[in-house]
């Protein structure tokens, strides 16, 4: 479990701004044949890599903030989504009561380049009639990577999920820490960010694959079930882990680790304070060849402590001796 757990939540980047946005799409639509073309007009992967490290590179030129080739691919999906939802509802109203289009509607100029880059290209000069009605049929490439990324977003959740019931298990056990609880909630934050984004673009390919191939809405239909199951046992887990995490920090854990700590503390100011060795324990070095010091703290282990009643003791004995010797002296003579 990661202990600065806090530093594994990214920080959300800013929205683009219209002059990175500006600068992506005049890139990318130079280069959209060969970043998107298809059959026989279908670029290699490593240059097409090469292209957009080059579209990267201006796009950071401008100093806003640190993009990656990521970020711009998801920004230019984006774009090209609210286009063709765009052309779509002017289609509707095209062919509803009254000519007129409404305001919010309208094309803005970067948005009318994208609109552009649909396999209808150039329409009628007063409207957006040809590209509203191709505007439904998606670039098969935009297709499949908005598969790729749910797919992705989908294995990430269930990954995040299976470390939090790991995780789950310590929460009240001596292993329950402030750095586990500080974990779950960041994880919790990043995988609620990562469901949002698989709904979303489920949702977008919900809307894309309308009328499209069989093998494409089973797929679609799977990443769907797959991400409700997911659901389903995130749910579950974040139930439990709220419930958990209502009650303070184990008591018992606590302190059997601060008793186990000062414990440690004692043997260790014994053993500076009493540093005595059987002889048994002793290595061959030690006993060769130990200095004075080791000895005499062997002497001190060894004899026992002599109270001052075993001195008098000692002395009555020796005038007693004494005594019995001057008297045997005297009736020698």
């Amino acid at each position: 479990m990661a202990g600065p757990s806090a530093a594994r939540a990214k920080k959300r980047k800013p929205n683009f701004c219209p002059q990175e946005t500006e600068v992506l799409v005049s890139k990318v639509t130079k280069h959209h044949q060969l970043l998107f073309g298809t059959g026989l007009l279908k670029a290699e992967p490593t240059r097409k890599y090469r292209v957009w490290s080059r579209i990267l590179q201006a796009v950071n030129a401008l100093g806003y903030c640190r993009r990656d080739i990521v970020d711009l691919k998801h920004k230019w999906r984006d774009l090209r989504a609210v286009v063709r939802r765009k052309l779509g509802d002017l289609r509707k109203a095209a062919h509803g009561p009254g000519s007129s289009k409404p305001q919010a509607l309208a094309l803005t100029p970067v948005e009318q380049v994208v609109a552009k880059t649909f396999s209808c290209q150039a329409g009628p000069v007063d409207g957006y009639g040809l590209e509203a009605l191709r505007a439904s049929q998606i670039d098969p490439t935009d297709l499949q990577e908005l598969f790729q990324e749910t797919s992705a977003n989908v294995f990430r959740v269930n990954s995040t999920v299976t470390s939090l019931e790991g995780s789950l298990r310590s929460l009240g056990t001596a292993g329950d820490t402030l750095e586990l609880r500080s974990s779950l909630h960041a994880s919790q934050q990043e995988t609620n960010k990562t469901i949002c984004a698989s709904i979303s673009t489920i949702k977008q390919l919900s809307e894309l694959v309308r009328g499209s191939s069989q093998q494409e809405c089973l797929q679609l239909d799977r990443l769907r079930n797959q991400l409700l199951d997911i659901l389903q046992r995130y749910g579950a887990i974040q139930k439990k882990i709220a419930e958990t995490s209502k009650a303070p920090l184990p008591l018992v854990a606590t302190m059997g680790a601060q008793r186990s700590r000062r414990q440690q503390q004692q043997q260790q100011q014994q053993q500076q304070q009493s540093p005595r060795t059987p002889f048994a324990d002793l290595a061959d070095e030690k006993i060769f060849n130990g200095g004075d010091s080791m000895w005499q703290s062997q002497d001190q282990a060894l004899l026992p402590e002599i109270t001052d009643e075993d001195l008098d003791t000692l002395r009555n004995r020796e005038d007693a001796v004494q005594q019995n010797e001057g008297t045997e002296g005297l009736a020698r003579i």
